[in-house]
């Protein structure tokens, strides 16, 4: 056992922690049970929620999310981890619980928060194969796979998101004169001088400190219709990337999860 003090942020953190729990445990269930019955409108809200009630979950149960009344995935989940994932109208996907399974899961969880708006619970008629605690996956690794507690650099993790399906991509850290650029050459005159008006209209905002400035300031602009610039600028890191419009908005959706 670790007898270890804690420090004066992981004793604030398991503070908040026990805090929750204990107001979980007085909330009534018919509450927690109506709860459980509408999801909350914003993607971040919808899952936190998912994932709490991976957490909470200790005897095996389906967790089936719809939208609009109708089915769009189940989850079987049992000792507080996820054993089985099954999308409407496909195979059902077993879990193992390594890493790669947590990356896949996170990505597939990000885009069923931006869909669902019910959930409900259900006893499991099979309990079969959730006994094994080598296998599921832990709220923990979902979180990790998420990033939703830790991200050392977002315009980074902005980055890496829309770097797959770039066209062209330009990343800088200092100015926007001292960049990185891959993919089409053709693309490098549009991407700089977005940059610099994104870069110049944030440090006339920021008094000339913009370095300091601690908020994400981005947006995405249309070049046509199925291609769109993204840029984004925060402190000193900047990334403006030319990407298919699809991929380019899944990217946006699936950095801001974790940030709102």
């Amino acid at each position: 056992m670790n007898t270890a003090p804690l420090d004066n942020a992981d004793a604030q953190t398991e503070h908040v922690n026990l805090n929750e729990v204990l107001h979980r445990f007085s909330t009534k269930a018919a509450w927690l049970a109506a709860e459980r019955q509408t999801l909350p409108e914003a993607p971040r809200a919808q899952l936190e929620v998912l994932l709490r009630e991976i957490g909470e979950t200790v005897l095996p149960r389906c967790i089936d999310l719809k939208t609009k009344g109708q089915p769009i995935a189940t989850l079987t989940v049992s000792n507080r981890r996820l054993f089985r994932f099954c999308l409407s109208g496909s195979p059902e996907k077993q879990i193992t619980g390594n890493a790669a399974d947590a990356k896949n899961l996170s990505s597939a969880l990000i885009d069923l928060s931006k869909q669902a708006t019910s959930m409900t619970s259900r006893a499991l008629s099979d309990p079969a194969g959730t006994a094994d605690s080598s296998n599921g996956c832990t709220v923990a690794a979902l979180r990790n796979a998420l990033a939703i507690d830790t991200r050392p650099c977002d315009i980074s993790h902005l980055a890496d998101l829309l770097e797959p399906h770039a066209l062209a991509q330009m990343t800088w850290s200092g100015s926007p004169e001292k960049n990185v650029c891959t993919g089409a050459d053709v693309w490098r005159p549009l991407m700089e001088a977005h940059a610099a008006r994104l870069h110049a209209a944030i440090d006339g905002n920021a008094g000339g400190q913009i370095a300091g400035v601690r908020d994400t300031t981005g947006m995405a602009i249309p070049l046509s219709s199925d291609k769109v610039l993204v840029m984004a600028c925060k402190g000193t890191l900047g990334v403006v990337s030319v990407t298919p419009v699809e991929d380019g908005l899944k990217a946006i959706g699936a950095w801001q999860i974790p940030d709102t």
